[in-house]
């Protein structure tokens, strides 16, 4: 299935647009819209469709939860245990946007505002 006129999407961007597609959160004349405005702005897809107003970022996190088989999980009520925090230094922390939610048998979970920013 092509997704229209300009720059090809690829791995993960392409499964996220599909999927908003599917759910009907985005449509093919906005898909060539983001495509258009990404050209001119170099923004990632997920930014551009927010950027523009189509799809909310909580609507992007869940789809790309989906997308990735990650569970999306929305932090606004979430329990922090203060005593992990530091399991992480606070500059790795604020440069990959992430924070530690629980460390289970020696299992530590965390979320990521991108999972796909791995280094």
């Amino acid at each position: 299935m092509k997704l229209g006129a300009g720059p090809a999407l690829t791995g993960h961007t392409d499964a996220l647009a599909r999927l908003l597609l599917a759910e009907g959160l985005l449509t093919e004349g906005q898909l060539t819209g983001v495509k258009q405005h990404q050209e001119l702005t170099r923004e990632s897809f997920a930014d551009a469709v927010v950027t523009l107003g189509y799809v909310t970022a909580e609507a992007v996190a869940q789809a790309r939860g989906k997308t990735l088989g990650i569970a999306y999980q929305p932090l606004r009520d979430y329990p922090f245990e203060a005593k992990i925090l530091g399991l992480i230094p606070e500059h790795v922390a604020r440069r990959h946007q992430l924070i530690p939610l629980a460390l289970r048998d020696q299992v530590l979970t965390i979320a990521m505002a991108d999972p796909l920013d791995v280094v």
